[in-house]
């Protein structure tokens, strides 16, 4: 007899073990790639007018985060979506 516990735990480590072969696949790190250098390239752009457009008013803003970071956290949001099943 199987209880419900140990029916949890064979699902956990069954979507574990699915989970790791998806983000370790060619798929899912080419897919990451686009994501991750299309995003950045925008808020590239975005800073970069905001820079040429209100010169005094975008430097007062110094205590966000670098781009790199939030390119890399909108594309670890997004990313796994593509691949949920």
């Amino acid at each position: 007899m199987i209880t419900v516990n140990q029916a949890n735990k064979d699902e956990l480590k069954m979507h574990s073990s699915m989970h790791d072969s998806v983000h370790g696949s060619v798929e899912y790190k080419s897919i990451y790639f686009i994501v991750f250098s299309s995003i950045l390239f925008i808020l590239c752009l975005s800073s970069l007018a905001k820079k040429l457009i209100h010169p005094l008013t975008s430097s007062t803003n110094q205590h966000r985060e670098s781009p790199l970071a939030q390119a890399r956290s909108a594309a670890d949001s997004s990313v796994p979506y593509i691949f949920k099943r």
